[in-house]
């Protein structure tokens, strides 16, 4: 499913591409603030979301077993928090990019996904959930302060 991204956008709704297999979109969005609860939960795959500099909330299990790969361009958002279990069993999460507003990891957020990388993190991340990268390969976290029961095994 191709999709252009309207400019004025500031939700993705919860479940609005739940089970629809791919989802691309094309173009940059200025004013998306919130990826709903399962918003892509059992997706395919999601390649496309570029320029997302308003985005402060990626919800519980927004991207929930998206069977292949996760493609974000995320750079230089206000993104605060990652929801529980919003990445879990997703194939691949990449473009997690300089991220300095981000505070909270939610419990689960990753497990299970063998590629997650993050870059160029500042000290912001203060609390990662439990279970957050259970199972997973991890790269680019910075030392944070809070680590939840069983955070990386």
């Amino acid at each position: 499913m191709g999709l252009e991204m309207l400019p004025d956008l500031e939700t993705i709704g919860n479940q609005a591409f739940a089970e629809v297999g791919t989802v691309t979109f094309s173009g940059d969005n200025r004013s998306l603030k919130t990826i709903g609860i399962d918003a892509f939960g059992g997706a395919t795959a999601v390649v496309g979301l570029h320029t997302l500099p308003a985005l402060v909330t990626i919800w519980d299990g927004a991207f929930k077993e998206a069977t292949n790969t996760v493609e974000f361009g995320i750079k230089n958002t206000k993104l605060t928090t990652i929801g529980k279990s919003a990445f879990a069993e997703a194939t691949a999460v990449k473009g997690l990019e300089t991220l300095p507003a981000l505070v909270t990891i939610g419990d689960g957020a990753f497990p299970k996904v063998r590629e997650v990388k993050f870059s160029g993190m500042n000290k912001s991340l203060t609390t990662i959930g439990d279970g957050a990268f259970a199972e997973a390969t991890v790269e680019g976290l910075p030392d944070m302060v809070t680590k939840g029961n069983r955070a990386f095994s």
